[in-house]
């Protein structure tokens, strides 16, 4: 009996393999299977009984193609040879997509920086991409024109109706005129997916394995770790080495599963990159049964190559204190069992801070010393605090400050000395302030300033010392008037000239107003065509004017306008007129026209446009291109049939025709007359 076989190639170079072929053919899940079978032997009486131990099969995994399995089993200790169990599988692989790769820009030009900026944003030229999030993950080089110096931040959001991008970190100097210009820099860790079978949703291959081949060869294999539907761009974990930038280079999109079935243990350090869990819980240290005193928790560790353990951060629940923590370890391994050495304890940054449930604060709760919160501070729901709650020192607070639900402030209540306050401060549902409620000294209220719904307030409430509110809830400086979260958002400080008469409702209404004058937007995200508008009436959500002078009613969704009256009364008064003669424009002209019946199919130039409820409907009407063709020596200028301010949309002025028509109809009649007489 041979214990051991050694496989060796006949040919020099040759990999030696072992082949198991299976021919049978179904499809059926299971079938297609190879084994190799592990047996051992055990003495039974006189009888040596031979049985399985373990097996490695594979198997088909279903369905008409190649794709396999591998099942790992083993007995679990019965005798029998049925009694095998898997534990492991591996697979099967899911080629989620394939395809070449689409044309990366390479050669982005400088070009100037638009006013509109802020201190996390830029205003990006007109031309810019006309698709939402096209930019993100790319770096944008910031020059300033006056002294030459630069400023490179990476983009994470990029509005394509705003050509607003916001960057990962504050401008050192604020780039918000046309004094700088910018370049935008493709990253070297992208690929832009070009197939028919592209996931609509964001991050869907998130974690799977591309491979990247160029001249029939793999030449690259990386881990996506971000996705983007609406410009298909997809990031790797790993810069490229050679970058797929064109359609020479083709990838494939894998992700595959592993299986355990039963308890998986590690008993010496697991590395893994990206790991995402479908579990809800996790239990730490579960099957302890001793008294509690030990230390629970996760070590980050933040080596810098050298050290692996040097600079860690931990978030534990320390047993000796009660009480969880977020600490400094320099030191701690991730091995300590017992309690974990604290160095110090670290900063904790959160949207909303409440204390809550009948909470107490003994003494000073604030954020001071210009500290920022993201979100909410509040105390609520019957919390008392002992001493102050405040917002001082040119702190920013950048969501809501109040104290709602019957809670009670034992001290004072106030935003003061150069505070911001970004959101909503008030006191709400019968609140008590038992001291001074108050925003003084040049302080700035983005939001809403309110005592509402039967609140006391034990002191003073009073708005003083020149308070503003540009970016927020309700504004009223210079005739201006905005309702709404960031209604009017960008409007600078009014002239005598410009930045005035402007009245907007809803969210981000007027939002790209900075110096426009008598523009009136009402609805959700309705706006104007341009920075300096003029005289623009946005009515509807998503509503948006295209030029001065000019009301839009709705978005391009709209498809019915309802009236108790049918006719709109326009302005024809004689004493108004003069020149007056009757026109040539009649039948001629009306036999040069084509109407058609079509299908509407809108192009993707904007958010919605695939989606449009216009998309599939069958109606009668006219080319706006063949009316201006009928149109060849600046009849427009007379008859206003075609208006083109947006050479992308061209729209027609049906009504406009009416004089026409009525023209050609006497014409008919006039010939009718005389063939009537013959």
């Amino acid at each position: 009996m041979t214990n051991n076989l050694i496989f060796k190639s006949l040919v020099d170079g040759a990999s030696p393999f072992i082949s198991f072929e299976n021919n049978e053919i179904s499809d059926i899940e299971g079938s297609r299977n190879s084994f190799i079978e592990f047996k051992g032997c055990k003495q039974n009486g006189n009888e040596l009984k031979v049985h399985q131990q373990s097996v490695i099969e594979s198997i088909h995994s279903g369905g008409g193609n190649k794709s396999g399995k591998l099942l790992f089993k083993v007995n679990d200790g019965d005798d029998a040879d049925s009694n095998l169990h898997t534990i492991l599988t591996l697979g099967p692989a899911n080629q989620q997509s394939i395809g070449t790769s689409d044309i990366l820009t390479t050669n982005f030009i400088s070009k100037n920086v638009q006013n509109g900026g802020s201190a996390t944003t830029i205003k990006l030229s007109d031309d810019e991409a006309v698709n939402d999030e096209y930019y993100i993950n790319y770096s944008i080089e910031v020059t300033n024109g006056v002294d030459d110096t630069t400023q490179i931040r990476t983009i994470t959001n990029y509005v394509a109706t705003t050509k607003i991008a916001t960057v990962n970190t504050a401008w050192d100097n604020l780039p918000d005129d046309n004094t700088f210009t910018y370049t935008i820099i493709l990253p070297l860790n992208v690929i832009k997916l070009n197939s028919e079978d592209l996931s609509n949703s964001d991050d869907f291959y998130k974690n799977s394995t591309i491979e990247v081949t160029k001249d029939g060869v793999t030449t690259q294999r990386r881990q996506i770790i971000s996705y983007y539907e609406s410009t298909s761009n997809a990031f790797v974990d790993t810069n490229w080495d050679n970058q797929p930038i064109d359609n020479t280079y083709s990838y494939s999109i894998v992700s595959s599963e592993v299986t355990i079935n039963g308890n998986l243990t590690v008993n010496s350090v697991n590395s893994s990159s990206n790991t995402t869990t479908k579990d809800t819980l996790i239990k730490l240290a579960n099957g302890t049964i001793d008294v509690p005193n030990k230390d629970l928790g996760f070590i980050f560790t933040r080596g810098d190559g050298s050290n692996t353990n040097e600079a860690n951060k931990g978030f534990i629940w320390d047993e000796s204190a009660t009480e969880f923590s977020l600490i400094k370890c320099n030191n701690e391994d991730g091995t300590t069992h017992g309690n974990v050495s604290i160095e110090d304890y670290e900063n904790l940054k959160l949207k909303n801070l409440a204390a809550t449930n009948n909470a107490t604060v003994g003494g000073t709760l604030g954020v001071t010393s210009d500290a920022t919160v993201g979100g909410t501070l509040g105390v609520t729901n019957n919390a008392t605090v002992g001493g102050s709650l405040g917002v001082t020192n040119n702190a920013t607070v950048g969501g809501t400050l109040g104290v709602t639900n019957n809670a009670t402030v034992g001290g004072t209540l106030g935003v003061t000395n150069n505070a911001t306050v970004g959101g909503t401060l008030g006191v709400t549902s019968d609140a008590t302030v038992g001291g001074t409620l108050g925003v003084t000294n040049n302080a700035t209220v983005g939001g809403t300033l309110g005592v509402t719904s039967d609140a006391t307030v034990g002191g003073t409430l009073g708005v003083t010392s020149t308070l503003t509110a540009p970016k927020g809830s309700i504004i009223g400086t210079e005739n201006n008037v905005g309702l709404g979260t960031n209604s009017l958002f960008s409007l600078n400080t009014p002239t005598d000239t410009n930045g005035i008469h402007n009245t907007c409702v809803g969210y981000k209404s007027g939002y790209s107003v900075t110096t426009g004058k008598q523009n009136t937007c009402i609805g959700g995200n309705s706006n104007t065509s341009s920075v300096g508008a003029v005289n623009q009436t946005s009515i509807g959500y998503g509503a948006v004017c295209n030029d001065n002078n000019e009301i839009s009613l709705g978005n391009d969704q709209v498809e019915t306008l309802r009236c108790a009256q049918q006719a709109i009364a326009s302005l024809s008064d004689i004493r108004d007129k003069t020149n007056i003669s009757d026109s040539t424009y009649g039948l001629t002209f009306i036999d040069s026209l084509r109407p058609v019946q079509f299908t509407w199919d809108k192009r993707n130039l904007n958010p919605g446009d695939k989606t449009s409820t216009y998309n599939g409907k069958t109606r009668l009407g006219f080319i706006a291109q063949e009316l201006e063709d009928a149109m060849p020596t600046n009849e427009n200028d007379i008859l206003d049939l075609v208006y083109n301010v947006n050479p992308e949309r061209i729209e027609a002025k049906y009504s406009n025709l009416i004089p026409i028509l009525t023209k050609a109809i006497q014409e008919l009649h006039e010939k009718i007359k005389i063939l009537t007489k013959k």
